[in-house]
């Protein structure tokens, strides 16, 4: 998936929510973000969070793990990396103050 390919809405969303929070946990399963990225009200769907992961890891921010035998499916991040994504990606721009 090359970056026309994806909702950058939805994504930013995504990357904000992580970046944004003070006890950021450094595993996301695709529920939870789902779950975030509805209530700013963008049309995204589970697939389409599998899809952010899958980019998050090509580009180096963790790892996405299948749920198997009852795990859940999730994206681990690499230490504290979802500020450093956050930023990858959209480079000009600022979070707002953590909640």
């Amino acid at each position: 998936m090359n970056s026309s390919e994806y909702n950058k809405d939805a994504f930013e969303v995504l990357l904000m929510d992580y970046a944004t929070r003070q006890n950021v946990k450094r595993v996301a399963t695709v529920d939870a973000a789902l779950r975030n990225v509805r209530t700013i009200a963008v049309n995204v769907n589970r697939s389409d969070i599998i899809s952010y992961f899958h980019i998050l890891e090509k580009d180096g921010f963790g790892k996405f793990r299948c749920g198997r035998r009852g795990g859940k499916t999730r994206f681990e991040w690499v230490g504290n990396r979802s500020a450093n994504a956050y930023y990858h990606y959209f480079p000009k721009r600022e979070l707002p103050e953590a909640a």
